[in-house]
């Protein structure tokens, strides 16, 4: 279970970006959870990570424990795969995974961390849709 730290870091950050619930619930959805205290200790950590680097790229400043006074940076907050090119990728993952359905969206993070170095499908960056489209097509033969 995430930790009261990791909990309130996450909402702080959440806040910060101005994240729509809808799109907050998403991202947990990717975890395999629906609330920030049903993440492991692991997966808020990743969490978090991912929404520093949503912080960073979107030009929010924080102050986080692990790193003072990031500074903000201008950036198009439309950097990252949009909700339908995410589940493009989600529905052909699920052509190719042998992984029960249950632990498919963590299956899938792995894949994309293993083969594109991203840790999670909703911090994928938009310029690298199409390469992971074209290799989840390649491993269902289409």
């Amino acid at each position: 279970m995430s930790t009261r730290p990791q909990i309130a870091m996450i909402h702080t950050l959440k806040s910060k970006l101005g994240m729509a619930d809808e799109h907050y619930r998403a991202m947990l959805s990717g975890f395999g959870a629906e609330s920030s205290k049903d993440l492991s200790t692991a997966d808020a950590k990743a969490f978090i990570e991912g929404l520093i680097r949503m912080a960073k790229g979107g030009g929010v400043a924080h102050n986080t424990p692990a790193s003072p006074a990031v500074p903000a940076r201008a950036a198009n907050s439309n950097e990252t795969a949009t909700f339908a090119q995410q589940a493009k990728i989600r529905h052909l993952w699920d052509a190719v995974s042998r992984v029960p359905e249950q632990d498919r969206a963590r299956a899938l993070n792995n894949f994309l961390e293993k083969r594109f170095q991203i840790s999670h499908i909703t911090w994928l960056p938009r310029e690298r849709v199409g390469k992971v489209i074209h290799t989840l097509k390649a491993m269902a033969g289409l």
